[in-house]
């Protein structure tokens, strides 16, 4: 005797459901396939957070008389919002790549290195380690400029 198994109808691909496996898969699947379930529900706290994030928005665009919210999303901002993957995708011309010091776990584990035993490290290693941080942080800064440039130009159109 063959079981057979019930077709179903598998779930569509939406950019949603993309960007929710991209976060957390399991969350994916239970919003698919248990979409009541409690644990998918808030918390007061969570709304709590969220609510306040909204108001943080909207505080920062009475500060800016006539300012506008731009709605911009990329996909190769592959779900996050952090400026390693929304710098490529909006200002592909400034790059890491070169760089000794290329992310900012590196740069932050390098900076306590330096801070907690920069007093015995060999002078031309701390100069070294001091320079390649500075460059790090310089592109850093230099990214948030060019992308603050791309966001105007995207407003003013």
């Amino acid at each position: 005797m063959t079981s057979e198994i019930p077709a179903r109808r598998l779930p569509g691909l939406s950019k949603s459901r993309v960007m929710l496996g991209l976060q957390c898969h399991k969350r994916l699947w239970w919003t698919l396939h248990e979409p009541d379930a409690p644990e998918l529900q808030p918390s007061a706290a969570l709304e709590a957070i969220l609510d306040g994030g909204s108001q943080v928005g909207e505080l920062a665009r009475t500060y800016v008389p006539g300012g506008i919210l731009i709605d911009v999303y990329h996909p190769d901002f592959g779900g996050s919002f952090s400026l390693k993957q929304v710098l490529p995708a909006l200002v592909p011309d400034l790059a890491y790549d070169g760089l000794a010091i290329a992310d900012g776990s590196t740069a932050s584990a390098e900076l306590a290195r330096l801070m907690l035993a920069g007093e015995i490290m060999p002078a031309a290693d701390r100069q070294s380690l001091r320079t390649a941080l500075l460059a790090y942080c310089r592109q850093d800064t230099l990214g948030l400029v060019r992308l603050l440039e791309h966001l105007r130009q995207l407003a003013a159109t």
